[in-house]
Protein backbone atom coordinates (compact mmCIF):
# COMPACT_ATOMS: atom_id res chain seq x y z
CA UNK A 1 0.00 0.00 0.00
CA UNK A 2 2.76 2.52 1.00
CA UNK A 3 3.86 1.48 -2.83
CA UNK A 4 0.58 2.88 -4.39
CA UNK A 5 0.52 5.87 -2.28
CA UNK A 6 4.32 6.87 -3.19
CA UNK A 7 3.73 6.11 -6.84
CA UNK A 8 0.49 8.12 -6.99
CA UNK A 9 2.64 10.88 -5.45
CA UNK A 10 5.11 10.53 -7.46
CA UNK A 11 2.65 11.11 -11.10
CA UNK A 12 0.77 14.03 -9.75
CA UNK A 13 3.91 15.92 -8.59
CA UNK A 14 4.68 15.65 -12.05
CA UNK A 15 1.70 16.42 -13.41
CA UNK A 16 0.15 19.50 -10.49
CA UNK A 17 1.88 21.92 -8.45
CA UNK A 18 1.81 21.17 -4.66
CA UNK A 19 -0.54 24.27 -4.00
CA UNK A 20 -2.97 24.76 -6.54
CA UNK A 21 -2.67 28.00 -8.42
CA UNK A 22 -4.50 31.49 -7.32
CA UNK A 23 -7.09 32.53 -9.81
CA UNK A 24 -9.38 35.23 -9.72
CA UNK A 25 -13.17 35.17 -11.74
CA UNK A 26 -15.07 38.31 -12.46
CA UNK A 27 -18.01 36.49 -14.34
CA UNK A 28 -21.16 37.66 -12.05
CA UNK A 29 -22.88 34.42 -12.45
CA UNK A 30 -19.70 32.01 -10.18
CA UNK A 31 -19.07 32.01 -6.97
CA UNK A 32 -15.38 30.86 -5.60
CA UNK A 33 -15.45 27.94 -2.40
CA UNK A 34 -11.47 27.99 -0.84
CA UNK A 35 -10.71 24.90 1.11
CA UNK A 36 -7.91 26.70 1.80
CA UNK A 37 -10.08 28.99 4.01
CA UNK A 38 -13.20 26.77 5.19
CA UNK A 39 -12.19 23.62 5.23
CA UNK A 40 -14.46 20.69 4.10
CA UNK A 41 -16.35 22.22 6.95
CA UNK A 42 -17.49 25.66 8.43
CA UNK A 43 -18.83 25.30 11.76
CA UNK A 44 -19.93 21.56 11.55
CA UNK A 45 -21.46 23.16 8.18
CA UNK A 46 -21.01 20.39 5.32
CA UNK A 47 -19.19 21.57 1.87
CA UNK A 48 -22.28 20.73 0.25
CA UNK A 49 -24.41 22.84 1.75
CA UNK A 50 -21.84 26.08 1.41
CA UNK A 51 -22.05 24.58 -2.50
CA UNK A 52 -25.72 24.56 -2.62
CA UNK A 53 -26.39 27.73 -0.86
CA UNK A 54 -24.11 29.54 -3.99
CA UNK A 55 -26.39 27.98 -6.45
CA UNK A 56 -29.17 30.47 -5.07
CA UNK A 57 -27.44 33.63 -7.30
CA UNK A 58 -24.55 32.21 -9.57
CA UNK A 59 -24.70 29.12 -12.58
CA UNK A 60 -21.54 27.97 -11.32
CA UNK A 61 -19.28 27.22 -8.15
CA UNK A 62 -15.36 26.26 -8.65
CA UNK A 63 -14.20 25.09 -5.98
CA UNK A 64 -10.63 25.53 -5.30
CA UNK A 65 -7.57 24.89 -2.73
CA UNK A 66 -5.99 21.86 -0.79
CA UNK A 67 -7.40 19.94 1.81
CA UNK A 68 -5.94 16.07 3.72
CA UNK A 69 -7.86 14.24 6.55
CA UNK A 70 -10.50 12.32 7.61
CA UNK A 71 -14.32 12.42 6.18
CA UNK A 72 -16.48 11.29 8.60
CA UNK A 73 -19.90 9.44 6.48
CA UNK A 74 -22.49 11.57 8.14
CA UNK A 75 -20.23 14.62 6.74
CA UNK A 76 -19.38 13.26 3.31
CA UNK A 77 -19.26 15.22 -0.11
CA UNK A 78 -23.01 14.60 -1.50
CA UNK A 79 -23.39 16.81 -4.28
CA UNK A 80 -26.61 17.92 -5.44
CA UNK A 81 -26.50 19.74 -8.91
CA UNK A 82 -29.45 20.87 -10.30
CA UNK A 83 -29.90 21.48 -13.69
CA UNK A 84 -28.20 24.53 -15.45
CA UNK A 85 -25.95 24.55 -12.97
CA UNK A 86 -22.45 23.37 -12.72
CA UNK A 87 -19.41 22.40 -10.05
CA UNK A 88 -15.72 22.93 -11.31
CA UNK A 89 -13.63 20.90 -9.11
CA UNK A 90 -10.05 23.05 -8.95
CA UNK A 91 -9.32 21.49 -5.37
CA UNK A 92 -6.48 18.47 -4.21
CA UNK A 93 -8.10 16.56 -1.97
CA UNK A 94 -6.74 13.64 0.13
CA UNK A 95 -9.20 11.67 2.03
CA UNK A 96 -10.51 8.84 4.04
CA UNK A 97 -13.25 6.66 3.79
CA UNK A 98 -16.27 8.66 2.53
CA UNK A 99 -16.88 8.92 -1.66
CA UNK A 100 -18.03 12.10 -3.53
CA UNK A 101 -21.22 11.34 -4.45
CA UNK A 102 -22.95 13.29 -7.18
CA UNK A 103 -26.59 13.64 -7.50
CA UNK A 104 -28.84 15.60 -9.65
CA UNK A 105 -29.42 16.91 -13.28
CA UNK A 106 -25.86 19.45 -13.84
CA UNK A 107 -22.79 19.02 -14.23
CA UNK A 108 -19.25 18.07 -12.67
CA UNK A 109 -15.99 19.41 -14.19
CA UNK A 110 -12.74 18.28 -12.87
CA UNK A 111 -10.25 20.52 -14.26
CA UNK A 112 -6.73 21.69 -14.14
CA UNK A 113 -4.70 21.75 -10.98
CA UNK A 114 -7.41 19.23 -9.07
CA UNK A 115 -6.56 15.94 -7.60
CA UNK A 116 -8.71 13.33 -5.72
CA UNK A 117 -7.68 10.73 -4.07
CA UNK A 118 -8.12 8.52 -0.68
CA UNK A 119 -5.23 8.56 1.31
CA UNK A 120 -3.38 4.81 2.21
CA UNK A 121 -4.12 3.19 5.15
CA UNK A 122 -7.85 2.89 5.31
CA UNK A 123 -10.67 0.73 4.45
CA UNK A 124 -11.52 1.66 1.10
CA UNK A 125 -13.10 -2.01 -0.06
CA UNK A 126 -16.72 -0.40 -0.08
CA UNK A 127 -16.29 3.05 -1.82
CA UNK A 128 -15.09 4.49 -5.10
CA UNK A 129 -13.88 8.00 -5.67
CA UNK A 130 -16.67 8.94 -7.31
CA UNK A 131 -20.16 7.54 -7.38
CA UNK A 132 -23.64 8.60 -8.33
CA UNK A 133 -26.48 8.37 -6.24
CA UNK A 134 -29.79 6.11 -7.52
CA UNK A 135 -31.31 9.60 -9.45
CA UNK A 136 -28.53 10.69 -10.29
CA UNK A 137 -28.07 12.20 -14.04
CA UNK A 138 -25.18 14.22 -13.45
CA UNK A 139 -22.59 15.19 -16.74
CA UNK A 140 -19.30 14.47 -15.55
CA UNK A 141 -16.73 16.46 -17.55
CA UNK A 142 -12.94 15.60 -17.12
CA UNK A 143 -11.10 18.45 -18.38
CA UNK A 144 -7.48 18.41 -16.45
CA UNK A 145 -6.68 17.13 -12.99
CA UNK A 146 -6.69 13.49 -11.94
CA UNK A 147 -8.13 10.38 -9.83
CA UNK A 148 -6.67 7.61 -7.69
CA UNK A 149 -8.59 4.84 -6.96
CA UNK A 150 -7.11 2.08 -4.23
CA UNK A 151 -9.92 0.09 -3.79
CA UNK A 152 -13.02 -0.05 -6.36
CA UNK A 153 -13.59 2.00 -9.38
CA UNK A 154 -12.30 5.05 -9.86
CA UNK A 155 -15.87 6.46 -10.79
CA UNK A 156 -18.99 4.69 -10.92
CA UNK A 157 -22.64 4.77 -12.18
CA UNK A 158 -24.09 1.24 -12.37
CA UNK A 159 -27.97 2.43 -11.58
CA UNK A 160 -28.65 5.20 -13.77
CA UNK A 161 -29.64 5.50 -17.74
CA UNK A 162 -28.59 8.17 -20.02
CA UNK A 163 -25.59 9.39 -17.80
CA UNK A 164 -22.40 10.78 -19.75
CA UNK A 165 -18.61 10.83 -18.50
CA UNK A 166 -16.62 12.78 -21.14
CA UNK A 167 -12.85 12.68 -20.47
CA UNK A 168 -10.47 15.26 -22.84
CA UNK A 169 -7.89 15.53 -20.51
CA UNK A 170 -6.54 14.59 -17.26
CA UNK A 171 -5.75 11.30 -15.87
CA UNK A 172 -7.57 8.49 -13.93
CA UNK A 173 -5.24 5.91 -12.15
CA UNK A 174 -6.66 2.61 -10.57
CA UNK A 175 -4.24 1.78 -8.50
CA UNK A 176 -6.01 -1.43 -7.53
CA UNK A 177 -4.60 -4.88 -8.86
CA UNK A 178 -7.83 -6.99 -8.42
CA UNK A 179 -9.94 -4.13 -10.20
CA UNK A 180 -11.87 -5.02 -13.65
CA UNK A 181 -12.52 -1.52 -14.79
CA UNK A 182 -11.45 2.27 -13.94
CA UNK A 183 -14.82 3.26 -14.57
CA UNK A 184 -18.60 1.70 -14.19
CA UNK A 185 -21.22 3.29 -16.16
CA UNK A 186 -23.45 0.83 -17.23
CA UNK A 187 -26.58 2.37 -17.25
CA UNK A 188 -28.88 2.15 -20.01
CA UNK A 189 -27.92 4.66 -22.79
CA UNK A 190 -25.02 6.16 -20.75
CA UNK A 191 -21.93 7.07 -22.64
CA UNK A 192 -17.88 7.27 -21.62
CA UNK A 193 -16.09 9.43 -24.23
CA UNK A 194 -12.15 9.56 -24.12
CA UNK A 195 -10.86 12.14 -26.66
CA UNK A 196 -7.88 13.01 -24.45
CA UNK A 197 -6.03 12.60 -21.30
CA UNK A 198 -5.11 9.14 -19.80
CA UNK A 199 -7.17 6.16 -17.93
CA UNK A 200 -4.25 3.69 -15.92
CA UNK A 201 -5.41 0.38 -15.02
CA UNK A 202 -3.94 -3.07 -13.77
CA UNK A 203 -4.40 -5.96 -16.33
CA UNK A 204 -3.59 -7.42 -19.71
CA UNK A 205 -6.21 -5.48 -21.36
CA UNK A 206 -6.43 -1.94 -22.19
CA UNK A 207 -9.90 -1.31 -21.40
CA UNK A 208 -11.45 1.59 -19.38
CA UNK A 209 -15.28 0.85 -18.59
CA UNK A 210 -17.24 -2.12 -17.46
CA UNK A 211 -19.01 -1.72 -21.04
CA UNK A 212 -16.63 -1.26 -24.34
CA UNK A 213 -19.87 -0.65 -26.22
CA UNK A 214 -20.60 2.33 -25.02
CA UNK A 215 -16.79 3.57 -24.80
CA UNK A 216 -15.30 5.99 -27.38
CA UNK A 217 -11.78 6.36 -27.64
CA UNK A 218 -10.50 9.11 -29.86
CA UNK A 219 -8.52 12.07 -30.45
CA UNK A 220 -5.66 12.34 -27.94
CA UNK A 221 -7.13 9.78 -25.57
CA UNK A 222 -5.61 6.47 -24.64
CA UNK A 223 -5.94 3.75 -21.77
CA UNK A 224 -3.04 1.81 -20.84
CA UNK A 225 -2.85 -1.22 -18.69
CA UNK A 226 0.30 -2.64 -17.10
CA UNK A 227 0.67 -6.37 -17.22
CA UNK A 228 2.19 -6.06 -13.38
CA UNK A 229 4.42 -9.58 -12.77
CA UNK A 230 5.75 -8.72 -9.86
CA UNK A 231 6.72 -5.50 -7.26
CA UNK A 232 10.40 -4.82 -8.37
CA UNK A 233 10.87 -5.00 -12.48
CA UNK A 234 13.36 -3.23 -14.66
CA UNK A 235 12.51 -2.36 -18.28
CA UNK A 236 14.47 -1.60 -21.60
CA UNK A 237 13.52 2.12 -22.28
CA UNK A 238 11.44 2.31 -25.99
CA UNK A 239 10.19 -1.02 -24.98
CA UNK A 240 6.25 -2.12 -24.65
CA UNK A 241 6.93 -4.98 -22.34
CA UNK A 242 4.42 -6.07 -20.08
CA UNK A 243 2.17 -2.57 -21.89
CA UNK A 244 -0.96 -3.11 -23.45
CA UNK A 245 -2.48 0.50 -24.69
CA UNK A 246 -5.45 1.85 -26.55
CA UNK A 247 -5.03 3.26 -29.85
CA UNK A 248 -2.26 -0.25 -29.85
CA UNK A 249 1.56 0.44 -29.68
CA UNK A 250 1.18 4.38 -28.20
CA UNK A 251 3.01 3.80 -24.83
CA UNK A 252 5.96 2.64 -23.90
CA UNK A 253 8.88 2.27 -20.78
CA UNK A 254 11.02 5.94 -20.90
CA UNK A 255 13.91 5.55 -19.26
CA UNK A 256 13.91 9.67 -19.06
CA UNK A 257 10.99 9.58 -16.96
CA UNK A 258 11.31 6.52 -15.06
CA UNK A 259 7.37 4.92 -16.14
CA UNK A 260 5.36 4.59 -18.47
CA UNK A 261 4.81 7.88 -21.47
CA UNK A 262 2.25 7.76 -24.04
CA UNK A 263 2.83 9.92 -27.60
CA UNK A 264 0.35 9.85 -29.04
CA UNK A 265 -0.50 12.92 -31.22
CA UNK A 266 2.70 14.29 -29.69
CA UNK A 267 1.08 14.34 -26.04
CA UNK A 268 2.87 12.93 -23.08
CA UNK A 269 1.54 11.51 -20.01
CA UNK A 270 2.66 9.72 -17.54
CA UNK A 271 2.97 6.61 -15.37
CA UNK A 272 5.57 6.71 -12.23
CA UNK A 273 5.79 3.71 -10.07
CA UNK A 274 8.01 3.32 -7.09
CA UNK A 275 9.38 -0.09 -7.91
CA UNK A 276 9.78 -0.08 -11.42
CA UNK A 277 13.04 0.90 -12.93
CA UNK A 278 13.77 1.58 -16.44
CA UNK A 279 17.40 0.78 -17.83
CA UNK A 280 18.78 3.08 -20.89
CA UNK A 281 19.13 0.70 -24.15
CA UNK A 282 22.07 -0.82 -25.53
CA UNK A 283 21.99 1.57 -28.10
CA UNK A 284 20.58 4.69 -28.07
CA UNK A 285 19.43 8.22 -30.73
CA UNK A 286 21.74 10.52 -28.85
CA UNK A 287 21.66 13.09 -31.47
CA UNK A 288 19.87 14.50 -34.34
CA UNK A 289 21.29 17.12 -36.46
CA UNK A 290 20.62 18.33 -40.24
CA UNK A 291 18.36 15.29 -41.16
CA UNK A 292 21.38 12.84 -39.66
CA UNK A 293 20.85 10.63 -36.65
CA UNK A 294 23.77 10.10 -34.51
CA UNK A 295 23.67 6.37 -32.17
CA UNK A 296 25.82 5.54 -29.52
CA UNK A 297 26.42 2.02 -28.25
CA UNK A 298 26.19 1.96 -24.16
CA UNK A 299 27.70 -1.55 -23.91
CA UNK A 300 30.81 -3.24 -24.07
CA UNK A 301 30.05 -5.70 -27.48
CA UNK A 302 29.58 -5.00 -31.29
CA UNK A 303 25.91 -4.72 -31.46
CA UNK A 304 24.37 -4.37 -35.25
CA UNK A 305 21.05 -2.00 -36.08
CA UNK A 306 19.94 -4.77 -38.03
CA UNK A 307 16.11 -5.28 -37.38
CA UNK A 308 15.99 -1.73 -35.26
CA UNK A 309 13.70 0.65 -36.05
CA UNK A 310 13.49 4.68 -35.26
CA UNK A 311 9.98 5.86 -34.22
CA UNK A 312 8.73 9.86 -33.18
CA UNK A 313 5.34 7.71 -31.59
CA UNK A 314 3.48 7.64 -34.58
CA UNK A 315 5.48 6.25 -37.53
CA UNK A 316 8.91 4.25 -37.76
CA UNK A 317 11.72 3.70 -39.98
CA UNK A 318 13.75 0.43 -40.47
CA UNK A 319 17.84 1.22 -40.23
CA UNK A 320 20.47 0.22 -42.42
CA UNK A 321 22.15 -2.92 -41.26
CA UNK A 322 25.43 -1.14 -39.71
CA UNK A 323 28.06 -2.36 -36.86
CA UNK A 324 28.54 -0.27 -33.93
CA UNK A 325 31.80 -0.89 -32.17
CA UNK A 326 31.32 -0.81 -28.00
CA UNK A 327 31.35 2.13 -26.56
CA UNK A 328 31.41 4.51 -30.09
CA UNK A 329 28.76 6.31 -31.72
CA UNK A 330 28.08 5.96 -35.53
CA UNK A 331 25.86 8.58 -37.78
CA UNK A 332 23.47 7.69 -40.23
CA UNK A 333 22.64 9.83 -42.99
CA UNK A 334 19.70 10.98 -44.65
CA UNK A 335 18.15 9.20 -47.31
CA UNK A 336 15.68 8.60 -50.02
CA UNK A 337 12.24 8.26 -47.75
CA UNK A 338 14.43 9.15 -44.77
CA UNK A 339 12.29 11.20 -42.11
CA UNK A 340 12.49 14.78 -41.71
CA UNK A 341 13.48 15.35 -38.59
CA UNK A 342 13.37 19.52 -38.96
CA UNK A 343 9.87 19.28 -36.45
CA UNK A 344 11.00 16.06 -34.65
CA UNK A 345 12.03 16.74 -30.97
CA UNK A 346 12.50 13.31 -29.59
CA UNK A 347 13.12 10.11 -31.64
CA UNK A 348 13.85 6.36 -29.89
CA UNK A 349 14.88 3.00 -31.19
CA UNK A 350 12.93 -0.45 -30.61
CA UNK A 351 13.19 -3.90 -32.07
CA UNK A 352 9.92 -5.41 -33.85
CA UNK A 353 8.83 -8.04 -32.08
Amino acid sequence: MKNLLLSALIVFTIFFSVHPKTHTYDDLNVAVVDLDTIGLYSHRKPLEEIIESEFDDNDTVIVIGFWQGVVQSEFGLNLTIPEGKTVVWKAMLFFDIVSITLGGSGTFELAEDAYISMRAGHDYSNRSVIEYTADSNVTLNITGGGIVSRSKNAIINNTNDNCKINISGGAIYSMNRDLSFPIVNSGSGSQTNITGGIVFRYGTTAVATSTPANTTIGGSGVVIAWQLQNDHMSYEDGTRTHIVSNPPNSARWSFAKQGIVNDKNNEVFLVAFSDVSVTPPPIEVISIVNGKVELRNNTDEFISTKGLYLTDGTKRWALPAVLVRAGETVTIGKKRGWIDLTEIEELWLYRKT
